[in-house]
Formats: C-alpha cells, structure tokens, sequence
C-alpha cells in the first residue's frame, strides 16, 4: 500500500528438505555485505561438521573452487590477535593468508608484527615468507644491535657463516660472492619500506 503497488514481484522457492533450507541460508548468510571472512569461514565450518559437507560441495553451493574453501577455512587456525587485526583493518585478508604460508608457526606473530611496523604490502609479505621459509634465518627486529663479526673475511673460505650474520643483522637476503681478494655483498629488499629500513641500519653502522 505505501508504495502503491497491488501486486510485489516475488519469487516462490519450493524447499522440501532441511538440507535444502540450510543450503539457501549459507548463500543468504555470505551475500551479506558485513561478513567478515572468519565468519564465512565459520559459516563452512558449521556446513561440514553439521552436515558432513565436504569442501568441494560447499563450493558448488556458494559458486567458488574447493581451493578457495580450503584456503578460507585454514584462516580459523590463526592466532586470535591476528584475527582481530584483520577485523580491524590493521592487515588484510591477503597477509593473513599469506602468514599461513609460514612453515614454522612459531614466527606466525613475529611477521605479522613486522607487516604493522613496516606497513608491508601483501606481495612484500609473500616474498619474506618465501625467502624465510627457504632459510629458515630469523627475521631480526630492525633496531637490535649491530653484530660484530669476529671472522676475518678475507682468511675465511667460508662465506655462508658471513652470509648468516648479515641477514640476521639486516633481516633480509644476503648474498656474498669472492673472486681473489675482490668481490661484492648483494643485500635485496622488497619494498620502498624495507629500502627505507635497510637505510637506517647503514647509518646506524656509521654511527657506531
């Protein structure tokens, strides 16, 4: 009556089965533009331990690949101040699931303190991860003190050892390459931020 209308279009969906209503509730429940993506991966939790679902079935139902469900649901296993920094905007659902990629879970909160700090970008995330998961070096807090190596670089054939010390002083990769009594130390950064950062360890050095 108020919009002066005799007849409202409608559609009239037949649902015999509890399955069924629980189907269009799960679309329904992730059409909603507040969902966050734990509660999604919540609402596939429910879907699987409620009604056995498995994951590729609850990706015919929402329209998204088993992978997708897969890699939403992995996101539940984060630490809760982690959560609550995606809810919060202080990180993206990109460094979440970028920081499952890290093997040890044990520096799951040492990156992601080092995202907030350095205002990191998902792609500079997935690349540390990669490099320290292949490294498996820990990533030094920018402002810790400068190592003093006590090797004598040009006696010592082995470079790793030197190699080591730079990255957990840099926090980055390092690589070392002699040829004679020449050579060059190759220090890599993956943004404009690291760059930044990289900076202020050399002035620190000049300082000291």
């Amino acid at each position: 009556k108020v919009a002066g209308l005799k007849d409202i279009p409608a559609y009239v969906l037949n649902i015999e089965t509890d399955l069924e209503m629980m189907e269009l509730a799960l679309i329904e429940n992730l059409q909603r533009e507040d969902l966050d993506i734990f509660e999604e991966a919540q609402a596939y939790k429910t879907m699987i331990e409620k009604h056995s679902f498995s994951h590729e079935e609850i990706g015919k139902i929402v329209g998204k690949s088993r992978t997708n469900i897969s890699n939403t649901l992995r996101l539940l296993k984060l630490p809760k101040e982690i959560m609550e920094s995606v809810r919060n905007n202080e990180i993206t659902p990109g460094h979440a699931r970028a920081l499952l990629g890290i093997k040890n879970s044990s520096k799951i909160k040492e990156v992601w303190k080092r995202i907030l700090e350095r205002e990191e970008s998902v792609r500079s995330t997935e690349e540390f991860i990669s490099y320290i998961n292949k490294n498996k070096v820990e990533n030094k807090n920018s402002n810790s003190k400068i190592i003093r190596s006590k090797h004598n670089f040009f006696n010592s054939d082995n470079f790793k050892v030197f190699e080591n010390e730079l990255i957990e002083i840099m926090g980055t990769k390092v690589i070392i390459s002699k040829k004679n009594k020449t050579g060059k130390v190759e220090i890599s950064f993956f943004s404009d931020d690291d760059f930044n950062r990289l900076i202020e360890i050399f002035r620190r050095i000049n300082i000291e």
